[in-house]
């Protein structure tokens, strides 16, 4: 628990390290399940080759990030970083954005979390949104409780997950032999190879493809204990988004680039309270809204799986442009403030994260995603602009002198 003067909406160095450090462990149980058959689809054989892209492209981010934090460590993330480079209007866009990407990040994996529950336990169709408002109910209470019972909860599961995954991926080496040695290459690799490069549909198709390849070289057990493992790595990753979003809102709000009520704590637990409910309530109407309005048979058979494919798709994007964003910025930044500068290290890896990111960005609206997925390009220039017109709005009255920031 941190003392009154420190900055509460992290907790702790100690305790947002944990934090990052279980969604990273976490994330592949996961993606392995439901985001790599979705990449195959597109890419087909070439999948183990577009995951090696991405992991150049989050390393070069990842340099950016640590060197950011080495020299500003505080809550808010993107917004922080951007503020104290560029000034404080870019840094509410960057923050509006960075906190609106990672916020459908909540809404996605807990609609994964209750797709597999469904899948694992029988249930039919409709009852994927009971599960998920229980779900979002138990994300609520361990955010705001405190942020070391979610940090224990997060970490335990996630070397569970990785242990199970890592297991299966053992057996099937009995079948196949794999060269990579990163963790979403090898996986994607096997995965690959187990339904063959020219079966590129029918993986894609497979929803439950790492599923599919322990049953078919392992055992059915083991296939459950695979599926058992994604929903828990879908629950806890949900709960870092949230976590992430909620801090990023919470230090905007005693900023005052919000209303002021966001950066207010729990009395107790000195937790972002406020804003761990506000990201719950729009989690669970956003995913309403899309699974009962906008659900295709196209992206699965569940409305679940549209929900899932929706916010992932419409939070990468948004996440995207501010880590390309960020990446510019600490090409202008180390230039500024190393005096070990390198060309190399300082330039070239920025840059290279910048371009890789680019042409994600690119290729996640060219050509067209299928309905409703399209849409989602337009949702994100319109926030961006929302945002524009806040921080014009908030320049002209502080300008005028009648107000500084939102109100408390």
């Amino acid at each position: 628990m941190c003392a009154p003067g420190r900055d509460v909406a992290t907790g702790s160095l100690a305790a947002k390290d944990a934090v990052a450090t279980s969604v990273s462990i976490l994330a592949p149980g996961m993606a392995m399940l439901l985001v790599v058959p979705g990449v195959a689809l597109v890419a087909g054989g070439s999948t183990p080759l577009a995951f090696l892209l991405g992991g150049i492209a989050c390393l070069a981010l990842a340099f950016v990030v640590v060197g950011s934090t080495r020299r500003m460590a505080s809550a808010g993330n993107a917004y922080t970083y951007v503020s104290r480079r560029l000034g404080r209007s870019a840094g509410f866009v960057a923050g509006w954005l960075y906190a609106f990407g990672v916020a459908c990040f909540v809404p996605m994996t807990m609609a994964a979390a209750a797709f597999l529950t469904r899948d694992l336990l029988g249930l039919g169709n409709s009852w994927w949104f009971p599960l998920f408002l229980v779900g979002m109910v138990l994300l609520f209470a361990l955010s705001t409780v405190r942020v070391a019972v979610t940090t224990r909860v997060q970490l335990v599961i996630g070397i569970i997950t990785v242990i199970t995954i890592a297991l299966v991926d053992l057996v099937v080496t009995v079948v196949s032999v794999s060269f990579a040695i990163v963790f979403y290459l090898w996986t994607a690799y096997r995965l690959s190879i187990g339904f063959g490069v020219e079966n590129g549909a029918v993986f894609g198709a497979d929803p439950f493809a790492l599923k599919t390849i322990a049953t078919r070289f392992a055992a059915a057990p083991l296939g459950t204990v695979v599926e058992l493992g994604a929903l828990l790595s879908a629950f806890v990753v949900c709960v870092g988004c949230a976590s992430a979003a909620t801090r990023t809102l919470h230090a905007m709000g005693r900023d005052g680039a919000l209303p002021g009520w966001l950066g207010r704590t729990h009395p107790r637990f000195k937790t972002p309270v406020n804003a761990t409910a506000t990201v719950s309530v729009i989690a669970t109407a956003l995913a309403a809204i899309v699974g009962f309005g906008l659900a295709t048979p196209e992206l699965g058979s569940n409305p679940a799986t549209t929900v899932f494919y929706f916010f992932a798709t419409l939070g990468t994007l948004a996440v995207i442009v501010v880590y390309m964003g960020l990446c510019a910025g600490g090409a202008v930044f180390f230039r500024l403030t190393r005096f070990d500068y390198n060309v190399g290290m300082h330039l070239v890896v920025p840059l290279v994260g910048m371009l890789l990111l680019g042409a994600a960005l690119y290729g996640s609206v060219h050509p067209a995603p299928p309905t409703p997925l399209d849409l989602t390009p337009y949702v994100m220039v319109a926030w961006i602009l929302i945002g524009v017109v806040v921080v014009i709005t908030l320049g002209r009255a502080r300008r005028s002198g009648t107000t500084s920031s939102f109100p408390a």
